[in-house]
């Protein structure tokens, strides 16, 4: 009897424990809620310093809850706490690493720290876990478009928007500044014409419209130089020059020049066309002549192409053949010379690059020599650049193979309006017989 009154109190007992534990788990459980319900009040009401309070005490109670971690790491990273929140998101993904709301932050906060490749790896995963999610294809959008990679960021604003992210006119904007800087005015318009549909007094977006640039179907320029010689001979030279595009896909060119020197004087005419029909593609061709030269060829063929291959590195080629009668001011009397000239070009921006060249020269009767190039463009004021160039090589016009020439030049432009330019300009030619100095100026009209 004893024995059956002790298992009773002693079931008994573990009865009111157990209950008594899982009362006290339950109100545990119900603190928590609380305390995560009223962080995430505090969050939407933009009351962070709060939120992340109530987020802490959470995980002072229970340091493995998810929700509170990544609401935690979140927050932190919006007041640019970046390495707080990456030391509280990094274990949990060790320990849960298809999270995918962690990844999507960790994806976010490694972007904002211009970790752009870890970045998109991260953005791919999620994307992955959560396909078609609008807040996964705008994050890693804006990582390609802070990367500088437009093709890509454009791909996936676009994605953005079909899948329905909430702030459209962000996109919108985004992809109108990419498209300028692809030199892509159309479709740079078209997205900043939807956005006015919606919001016709957005501030960004008249910023972004005035900067548009316009079609210009013309453009005249007249370059005047003067040449220096170490004799007191001075050398004149006026190059009228005139571009007609009749649209987006050709330019029509004619040009003369007019060159004086030691009492004589060529008289140069030039006509051409640029097709641009294809993005990153510039084919061209031009022919010149000069009747009764006494300096240049008498007639001369130029063609040249050129083709962005990615919008960081592009490459070049043109070829010229220069067709030389009697003339008896240089060492040339019947003489063709074809010159050969790649090339190839790195864009640090839309404007600034360098761009090295390889000149061949070689005529008809065997005599050849080589030179190499080295251009470099600096924009230094909106949109303004400056120019360096270097040339050195064989003296291809004395024919002559034990003398060299070295050239150094640079100039600069300025765009007074979205009219008129005016470029400014030195070049110093230095051989083992004479040394010149170039001075140019010419302004540039566009309409």
């Amino acid at each position: 009897m004893k024995i059956l009154k002790m298992y009773i109190l002693t079931l008994l007992f573990l009865t009111l424990t157990v209950n008594y534990a899982a009362a006290q788990s339950a109100a545990v459980d119900s603190e928590i809620d609380k305390l995560l319900d009223r962080g995430i009040n505090y969050e939407q009401t933009g009351n962070l310093d709060a939120a992340i309070i109530n987020y802490r005490l959470v995980l002072e109670t229970d340091s493995s809850n998810v929700p509170a971690q990544v609401r935690l790491a979140k927050l932190l990273s919006w007041q640019l706490k970046l390495d707080e929140a990456l030391a509280i998101l990094d274990p949990l993904l060790e320990k849960n690493p298809d999270l995918s709301e962690a990844i999507f932050r960790k994806a976010q906060i490694l972007s904002w720290m211009k970790r752009y490749d870890e970045s998109i790896i991260l953005y791919k995963r999620y994307l992955e876990l959560e396909p078609d999610n609008p807040d996964g294809f705008a994050g890693i959008a804006r990582t390609y478009f802070w990367s500088e990679d437009y093709d890509n960021a454009v791909i996936f604003f676009n994605k953005a928007i079909e899948a329905g992210y909430y702030n459209v006119t962000e996109c919108r904007l985004n992809l109108a500044k990419m498209y300028l800087n692809l030199n892509d005015p159309e479709n740079a318009k078209r997205e900043l014409d939807l956005v006015f549909l919606k919001e016709p007094e957005n501030r960004q977006a008249k910023e972004l419209y005035s900067s548009l640039p316009r079609f210009m179907k013309y453009e005249a320029s007249l370059a005047l130089r003067g040449e220096q010689y170490p004799d007191s001979l001075f050398g004149f030279k006026a190059s009228p020059f005139f571009v007609y595009r009749p649209g987006k896909s050709w330019e029509l060119l004619a040009g003369y020049d007019y060159y004086a020197l030691d009492g004589k004087n060529d008289n140069t005419f030039t006509a051409g066309a640029v097709f641009k029909g294809v993005k990153g593609l510039s084919i061209g061709s031009e022919a010149s002549i000069t009747p009764s030269p006494d300096y240049f060829e008498a007639f001369g063929f130029t063609n040249y192409v050129s083709y962005s291959i990615t919008r960081k590195i592009g490459a070049g080629l043109t070829v010229e053949s220069l067709f030389y009668r009697n003339n008896e001011n240089l060492v040339l009397e019947d003489e063709t010379l074809y010159i050969i000239k790649p090339s190839a070009s790195y864009f640090f921006t839309d404007i600034s690059n360098a761009t090295v060249q390889y000149i061949s020269y070689k005529y008809a009767t065997g005599f050849s020599a080589s030179a190499v190039s080295l251009n470099i463009v600096i924009e230094y004021y909106k949109d303004n650049p400056l120019n360096f160039a270097l040339t050195y090589g064989g003296d291809y016009e004395s024919k002559n193979s034990d003398r060299t020439i070295f050239e150094a030049g640079g100039g600069l432009s300025y765009k007074f309006t979205n009219n008129f330019e005016l470029s400014l300009g030195y070049n110093h030619v230095k051989s083992e017989y004479s040394d010149v100095n170039q001075f140019t100026i010419t302004p540039i009209y566009r309409w």
